[in-house]
């Protein structure tokens, strides 16, 4: 069955595409619940969920690409046909690797037919906060969605799951440990970034470049902003919100499924323990850590976090409307 499967949903993906003009991208850093958001989304009716085009390690054909690495920076107005053309490929559901389809039942034999009838797609994408105004400007989706997550709960889940410093190369450049980014960003924070000698540190600017790339330039698609803590805390409420803005009715059978953590949850989670999930990152941090991640945070200007659980969503509001994103759709809970 697995065999007949593999091969079923290989002829499928390159006979039958999917409009990229259906296609919902979700996109965050991770650990901030990109993968639950995108399999409540999955729920909607006739979409199917494909996962992370990007990660390096597990699409061979992104590898063998020059100048893409983990954290690409892409200018807006750049010409990268060899990117272009992978991210087409998945936008339009044109996979053959089986294992990166999210289908949502189990049985071989029912996920073929998921397969085949489920003819829109959720890409979940949390590698592109450094080109999204190039990646907006390049593929017509229906919508891209992103969602953030307090920095200091993102770094003690990076943590807990087994990263490090010693995930990436030895500093030599900054960009040979936090990535790529433009030149403006390092002459403006250069200074913070040469100071970092921590494995929290170290995940809290890669946090922060992401964030700050990411809410600075402008979406040239409809955009949803969310948050994990507003997702965690009114989750229909919130997820009403987000179908509102993609003009999709809420779906009956999706409410039976909003208390259900994502594949890639942590064990320990219990998304019913409200006030225990969004205040675990305080005891998994010693107050050193925390200094260093609100520091670094505060120093790029992304005070929309602080030490309480909780985002400031007027203030990310306010930098959202303040950049010039175009179909800016959002809003949260306080």
């Amino acid at each position: 069955m697995q065999r007949v499967k593999t091969a079923v949903l290989r002829a499928t993906t390159h006979l039958f595409p999917c409009d990229v003009e259906d296609t919902i991208v979700v996109t965050g850093s991770p650990r901030s619940g990109t993968t639950w958001l995108s399999e409540l989304i999955r729920e909607l009716p006739g979409y199917k969920m494909l996962n992370e085009p990007l990660h390096l390690k597990g699409v061979p054909e992104a590898k063998r690409i020059d100048d893409l690495e983990w954290r690409t920076h892409v200018p807006p107005d750049a010409d990268f046909p060899e990117l272009e053309a992978l991210l087409r490929r998945y936008l339009t559901g044109r996979v053959g690797a089986t294992w990166k389809w999210r289908l949502k039942d189990s049985n071989p034999a029912r996920q073929i037919v998921q397969h085949i009838r489920r003819r829109k797609l959720i890409v979940k994408l949390v590698r592109i906060g450094r080109m999204l105004s190039w990646f907006s400007k390049q593929f017509p989706v229906r919508a891209i969605i992103s969602t953030f997550r307090h920095p200091c709960a993102v770094v003690a889940s990076q943590l807990n799951d087994g990263w490090n410093v010693n995930r990436f190369p030895e500093p030599g450049r900054l960009e040979n440990t936090l990535g790529q980014f433009p030149e403006d960003v390092e002459k403006q924070f250069g200074a913070v970034l040469e100071d970092i000698d921590t494995p929290a540190g170290v995940l809290a600017a890669v946090w922060c470049i992401d964030t700050y790339m990411t809410l600075r330039g402008p979406v040239h698609r409809p955009w949803i902003v969310t948050t994990y803590e507003g997702l965690l805390e009114r989750r229909e409420e919130e997820i009403e919100r987000i179908l509102d803005a993609l003009e999709i009715p809420m779906p009956e059978h999706l409410h039976s499924q909003l208390g259900k953590p994502s594949y890639s949850a942590a064990d320990d989670l219990v998304v019913d323990e409200i006030e225990t999930q969004l205040t675990k990152w305080q005891r998994r941090l010693d107050p050193d850590q925390i200094d260093t991640v609100l520091q670094i945070a505060d120093a790029f200007g992304l005070d929309f976090y602080s030490d309480a659980p909780r985002p400031n969503v007027d203030r990310l509001e306010r930098m959202i409307d303040g950049r010039g994103q175009c179909d800016s759709r959002h809003g949260a809970e306080q």
